[in-house]
């Protein structure tokens, strides 16, 4: 990447301000947004309303926190921080993973949006997982890799509302045409870059050995 300092501060911009944007839901009437598109009878009941908000909020924070993990300087600083804040970002995780995996079967854009939300939700607790297990198991490099991976799928949620407003406004497209295509496009090409800086960050370590 030509300037990491700019990504970086790109990743914080976004993961503070979408972070944040979830915590709107509690203080004003957000069923305009994309709540209008889910049928009362679903949307009204009392264990859609717990699944949705737990998914909302527990992923808006893991998207305050998560950037933060990806700083050397603060990791190597503050590191008593780095690990209570990862404790919080897998906690926040699994809750709100678990909840994306059962509103996927209620998701708009019919199969194609299903899957495409409920892949991701799977993906997103798997990694998250398998970043933990990899720092229990004392492997803080291969948690590194995977933390990477965990985190780009987390920043589903950033795309999702980039891609949105592209959709309608610049490309025209109804909500029903659009939702299914950016069900997929919210998080493929994030795990596309992941891989990429994966696969960097594993060519470095080996020209360094």
């Amino acid at each position: 990447m030509k300037n990491p300092r700019f990504a970086f501060y790109l990743m914080a911009f976004f993961g503070i301000t979408i972070g944040l944007y979830p915590f709107m839901y509690l203080i004003v009437d957000m069923n305009q947004g994309l709540l209008a598109a889910k049928p009362p009878e679903i949307r009204d009941t009392g264990w859609w309303q717990t699944t949705f908000y737990t998914h909302i909020i527990f992923g808006g924070v893991s998207l305050l926190i998560g950037w933060v993990q990806f700083s050397g300087k603060l990791r190597r600083k503050y590191l008593r921080w780095h690990r209570i804040l990862g404790f919080i970002y897998l906690i926040a995780v699994l809750s709100s993973g678990m909840a994306s995996v059962i509103l996927a079967v209620f998701a708009e854009g019919g199969l194609t949006g299903k899957l495409g939300f409920g892949i991701l939700g799977i993906l997103w607790l798997v990694t998250t997982v398998v970043a933990f297990k990899n720092i229990l198991n004392s492997r803080p490099f291969q948690h590194g890799n995977w933390m990477i991976r965990s985190y780009a799928l987390t920043f589903a949620a950033v795309m999702l509302r980039l891609w949105m407003p592209f959709f309608g406004i610049v490309l025209h497209l109804d909500f029903p045409v659009a939702y299914p295509i950016i069900a997929w496009l919210c998080w493929v090409p994030n795990i596309v870059v992941a891989e990429l800086l994966v696969a960097r960050r594993n060519k470095l370590v080996r020209f360094a050995g």
